[in-house]
């Protein structure tokens, strides 16, 4: 079974990405993955000033950053559900990825799931989020999920969605994606005896 963290990019009160990563983390269990939650409203870890990587004994380093570093390894692909902050990506965001080893990251596939109070969904965002995932050594995908003034969507806290075609369709077409995108670098990877680099 193909192991997805789900990572959350807001914290703020009221946010509105956990209801979306749970109509998302919904879809990929339906398509026999599972998804991993992070969120670093939950992991809370500190401003960056040191990342793992960068330790003389990783051995040492505090438990939230051991346990999340291992769900990342352990991770076949990634979605990442980002909130547009400032016409930018949420500082929690990156603050929580820049913390871990590119090699935890590369060659795994990564889709954006983005959502604004405003009309654009998140797009600006979602358009930082591919520079940015790609740096981290991940293969972006094409199909995104964008959902514009969130509030008013219709999605309930676990992540039902009532009576909104668009967001559904939109989601499960993202879903099976990266599933499908999972799946096919699995097997090149076996194929070819492993990455190639």
């Amino acid at each position: 079974m193909a192991k997805v963290c789900v990572v959350l990019g807001s914290v703020r009160e009221g946010r509105m990405g956990l209801r979306v990563a749970n109509m998302i983390m919904k879809n990929l269990a339906a398509l026999g993955a599972e998804p991993i939650l992070l969120d670093p409203l939950e992991i809370n870890p500190p401003l960056l000033s040191q990342p793992l990587h960068f330790m003389k004994d990783q051995s040492q380093a505090p438990q939230w950053m051991l346990d999340t570093h291992e769900k990342i390894k352990d991770a076949d692909g990634f979605v990442i559900v980002t909130a547009e902050y400032n016409c930018s990506l949420p500082p929690a965001l990156t603050n929580l990825l820049d913390h871990f080893p590119l090699p935890s990251y590369r060659h795994k596939p990564a889709s954006i799931a983005s959502y604004s109070m405003g009309s654009l969904g998140g797009t600006r965002a979602a358009a930082l989020a591919r520079p940015f995932l790609s740096e981290l050594g991940m293969v972006t995908l094409p199909s995104v999920v964008l959902i514009p003034t969130v509030q008013n969507a219709k999605i309930a806290e676990d992540g039902e969605v009532d009576d909104n075609e668009r967001v559904v369709n939109s989601s499960n077409k993202m879903c099976k994606e990266l599933v499908w995108y999972m799946d096919a670098l699995q097997t090149q990877a076996e194929k070819a005896g492993g990455n190639p680099n």
